[in-house]
């Protein structure tokens, strides 16, 4: 695919140096709804200029020394950036956060780098010294010491430096993974990579010189960095940088600034949408607002929810805002930022794929109208830039024709060639023919867009089906007290002695016994939409996320695998068994099986998705159409609610609602009755080998097995 126009500069120094005359352009850095500070492009040049000769001749740097950015402050962020740039340092640019995770993903990078120095404030560093020290990593700790260059300290002299000249392939920035566990991965992006891509991206969204781009997303995320401030470098238009940690703080503000400085380009992954909203209909004053300027808003970073961007441009319709304004957009740190953007002014298209349809090397299967129990509803990512390629492949790696998903792999002069210092994660990113391995997937329409389906590794397979974790989450968000961000669905894979497992992570910081309703009605929603049972529903007090807003499914998955919700899970267990136990104590006894019968039929209705079959008490449930899913659904319903141990071979050792009645009544109540229908006692190795097998078994085959009275 060829340029349509040609490339202004070769590398980001040039792109720089061309703005040193232009002063009526520039940076507005928003601190507060009054508090702002303007700095033309020729004047910001000159700030670069001078620090990079602070850097220096304070701390001897010199071509190719890593810096890693740690520095809230906007205007000293960039500072440092393009001072590197110009230098022709290597800039790393970093949110730590305030977490555990996140000060241990610094000491990672740093780690990974040769000689770095850190740049940040003293709060900060000291942090991050306290927090080395407490860890035990005390070489690194040392060396930090050593490498600190205070960003609180302003030069009094200011020397003239001449910028380095850089090459198309020299390094740009290191831009590090939000990724949620391990080593992080540094990213190596060289000038040639960024060029192309903010090329790329200026000329899809028209984005000119006249424009007025305004942006919360962090400088240190590549969509804020890349995506917006080096794009609108390249256009030469006006850029307004207000920190997330001031829109976290004042969401209305966004579309105040909008307003004020009549912003046509803004940028907002998913959260900053329901954020906003929340934040707007609490409002007791109205607003006043033109917003008629927008042009478009930018979505991308996360799983775009269609039904959220209208929620969102029908409340601000009254204001101006244009109908299509929300431009979908599709990409990675690997490919410098962009792959995939729809055209400025198109509507989202919204796609209804048959879920059955969604399996790696299958055929999607659209329909016409979302169902909620049979469709997945997508957002389509537009077309790939002009630099960059696409391609679906299956699981050998095979490509797929359209239409089929599939791994989404990608190539082209925005795409990084490897990852800082490590080689075999570098070997892991490409195909032996060269195409980048990107971890997610979709598949391309007959007119080759893009529909993003999910994250490889988020994918979750229960009973042999998969399903993606956004699909899960989504369907769970009508119930009260969830919404987007606020549930987790992770799976626990399988192995020859455990079955996979579904967990449910709910933020949730009330008492247990508060929670006990949003775990019915996890479970009914699932069971109902989905035929699953989740093996727990977990609440926690946080959602881990990236400090670039991304949920971490995988530290939550780590943290269930080492235990840490035991507890939690217990005290729901027994706070749910409770209640039942409580309740039912307190019938009389001849009276309580058909109570609890009661109680079994309801919850085998739920499952079954109907309310209105009918279901004989002693008639066996297989013959009633219940089969082994149901069966697990069953299980797992019971061990959650009552605590009981269970497996899935229950149902064909008590068939009928009066025989497993009457052993849920045995279990819970064992010293008010004689036990009765208790499985039966046996040491017979054979007899215990054949239960094992049942749960891998057919409904027929066990069937067949439990008729041949010589099978014990």
């Amino acid at each position: 695919m060829n340029m349509k126009t040609e490339l202004k500069y070769s590398t980001l120094t040039e792109m720089l140096i061309a703005k040193a005359g232009v002063t009526d352009k520039g940076f507005t850095f928003i601190y507060s709804g009054k508090e702002e500070k303007y700095i033309s492009y020729a004047d910001f040049f000159k700030q670069a200029t001078y620090f990079l000769a602070y850097l220096k001749k304070n701390y001897g740097l010199n071509k190719g020394s890593q810096v890693i950015i740690y520095e809230e402050d906007n205007y000293k962020f960039l500072r440092c950036f393009w001072a590197c740039i110009v230098g022709g340092l290597i800039p790393v640019p970093l949110a730590i956060g305030g977490k555990h995770n996140h000060k241990m993903k610094f000491f990672d990078i740093w780690k990974n780098q040769d000689t770095p120095r850190l740049f940040s404030d003293e709060r900060n560093y000291s942090r991050l010294v306290e927090f080395g020290i407490e860890m035990g990593l005390s070489e690194e700790t040392e060396a930090l010491k050593k490498q600190f260059i205070n960003s609180g300290i302003e030069p009094t002299q200011f020397d003239e430096e001449s910028p380095v000249e850089s090459v198309p392939e020299d390094i740009g920035f290191l831009q590090y993974s939000s990724g949620s566990t391990g080593n992080p991965k540094g990213v190596v992006l060289t000038h040639d990579n960024l060029i192309y891509n903010i090329h790329d991206i200026v000329e899809r969204i028209q984005l000119k010189s006249s424009d007025n781009a305004l942006n919360w997303i962090p400088l240190t995320h590549d969509l804020g960095m890349i995506g917006f401030h080096l794009s609108c470098m390249l256009a030469g238009c006006n850029q307004y940088i207000m920190s997330t940690q001031l829109f976290i703080r004042r969401p209305i503000l966004w579309m105040d600034k909008a307003h004020q400085f009549k912003a046509s380009r803004l940028y907002s992954p998913n959260f900053g949408y329901q954020y906003f909203l929340q934040a707007y209909n609490n409002l007791k004053e109205p607003k006043d607002w033109n917003l008629s300027q927008v042009e478009n808003i930018f979505n991308g970073a996360e799983p775009i929810s269609a039904r959220l961007c209208r929620e969102f441009v029908e409340t601000l319709e009254v204001f101006g805002v244009p109908q299509n304004c929300i431009t979908p957009c599709y990409g990675l740190a690997e490919a410098s930022v962009g792959v995939t953007c729809t055209s400025l002014e198109e509507p989202i298209k919204e796609y209804f794929i048959e879920r059955n349809s969604l399996a790696i090397e299958g055929k999607a299967s659209f329909s016409e109208k979302y169902v909620k129990d049979q469709t997945v509803s997508f957002v389509g990512a537009g077309k790939t830039f002009t630099n960059c390629y696409i391609r679906i492949t299956g699981d050998d790696g095979a490509v797929l024709e359209n239409g089929y998903v599939g791994h989404i792999q990608i190539k082209g002069k925005n795409v990084t060639k490897r990852y800082y210092n490590a080689p075999e994660k570098t070997e892991n990113l490409f195909t032996a023919d060269g195409w980048l391995k990107t971890g997610d997937l979709g598949l391309l329409l007959p007119d080759d867009s893009l529909i993003i389906t999910g994250r490889h590794k988020n994918m979750i397979i229960i009973q042999g089906q998969n399903y993606y974790a956004h699909d899960i989450e989504s369907l769970l968000h009508d119930i009260p007290n969830i919404s987007l961000g606020k549930v987790v669905a992770c799976g626990v894979s399988g192995n020859s002695r455990e079955k996979e497992q579904l967990l449910i992570f709910v933020l949730f910081k009330r008492p247990a016994e508060k929670f006990i309703p949003v775990v019915n009605a996890v479970q009914e929603s699932l069971s109902k939409a989905l035929a699953i049972m989740p093996d727990a529903v977990i609440p926690v007090r946080e959602i881990p996320k990236t400090t670039s807003g991304k949920v971490q499914h995988n530290v939550l998955l780590s943290k269930y695998l080492a235990g840490d919700f035991n507890d939690t899970i217990l005290k729901l267990q027994e706070v749910t068994r409770n209640s039942f136990v409580n309740e039912w104590r307190e019938i009389p006894v001849n009276l309580r099986k058909s109570v609890i019968k009661e109680w079994l039929l309801q919850q085998c209705l739920t499952i079954k998705g109907s309310q209105e079959l009918t279901i004989l008490p002693e008639k066996p449930l297989p013959d009633q159409g219940f089969k082994s899913v149901h069966a697990v659904q069953l299980s797992k319903l019971l061990k959650n609610q009552l605590a009981l141990a269970t497996n899935n071979t229950l149902l064909y050792q008590y068939p009928t609602l009066s025989k497993l009645s009457a052993w849920i009544n045995d279990q819970l109540f064992p010293l008010a009755e004689t036990p009765s229908e208790l499985p039966p006692k046996t040491t017979n190795e054979v007899a215990e080998q054949i239960l094992d097998e049942l749960e891998t078994m057919s409904d027929e085959e066990v069937a067949e097995l439990l008729q041949n009275d010589e099978v014990l």
